[in-house]
């Protein structure tokens, strides 16, 4: 299942996308892949952490992160818990859905989201 949620991203969006992953009843993995949010000014580097914290406390299985500023993204849900194992960080949306393509299993839950600018879209197109 593919959550489309590319159109536009700030951190209360994602938070909010984030819980409803986690509260969706899944027979496989729940992934995030998750691109950069704009437009946030000085509080970037806050907010992308802040989202890290909230991939780790909703218990989501893996996080697929898109693109340089999300690192900041990563480094906090390992920070807050989640296993390096279950972290994957991609310069590229290409490569980011080629890992996808490779590793998605029936039953999986997929959010997709991020900000217009990063295109994210064509990762949805590439999966369905």
């Amino acid at each position: 299942t593919i959550i489309d949620d590319v159109y536009n991203a700030n951190p209360v969006s994602v938070a909010e996308a984030l819980e409803i992953t986690a509260m969706i009843k899944a027979r496989g993995k729940r992934l995030a892949v998750l691109g950069p949010m704009t437009e946030l000014g000085q509080a970037a580097a806050q907010a992308h952490k802040e989202v890290g914290r909230k991939v780790a406390e909703f218990h989501i299985d893996k996080l697929v992160a898109v693109g340089d500023v999300t690192a900041a993204v990563v480094e906090s849900a390992i920070e807050n818990g989640l296993a390096e194992k279950d972290v994957q960080w991609f310069e590229s949306k290409e490569a980011a859905t080629e890992w996808l393509k490779s590793n998605l299993v029936p039953g999986d839950i997929v959010l997709i989201k991020g900000s217009r600018i990063a295109g994210l879209e064509s990762v949805v197109e590439e999966l369905t």
